[in-house]
């Protein structure tokens, strides 16, 4: 049976390098292994290798675990967060940054206008 691998936007890859970065200064200061953070997240060491090979996306969840392991903020794994102002979101927040990410980036683009000018205009009443 073939492989039936999603093709990758060019951002998706972006935020594989970013993961792949960390991890890889991490594995240079400690000894990581793939196994040793997917123990630390919670998710297998066939993840990690996926991620950290461009062939799966980081999704928020993964990526708010790996930016705790690396003590590093969410926009630097997942830059796109930035545009939303919601670096330590509550619960109801991430689940509409989730929804989010499942958009493609030009329709993330209006949704996160959309949902500024609803703030706006509730800041305003």
């Amino acid at each position: 049976m073939p492989n039936k691998e999603t093709k990758m936007s060019p951002e998706a890859i972006k935020e594989c390098e970013n993961v792949k970065k960390l991890f890889l200064q991490e594995k240079a200061r400690s000894g990581m292994t793939h196994a040793i953070l997917g123990k630390m997240i919670g998710k297998s060491p066939k993840l990690i290798s996926a991620i950290v090979n461009n062939r799966t996306k980081v999704t928020i969840d993964v990526g708010r675990r790996l930016a705790k392991v690396f003590n590093v903020p969410l926009t630097e794994i997942l830059p796109w967060t930035e545009e939303i102002g919601l670096d330590q979101g509550s619960v109801e927040h991430w689940a509409i940054i989730e929804d989010l990410q499942a958009l493609s980036p030009e329709n993330r683009v209006v949704a996160i206008r959309m949902i500024r000018n609803l703030l706006e205009s509730q800041e305003e009443s």
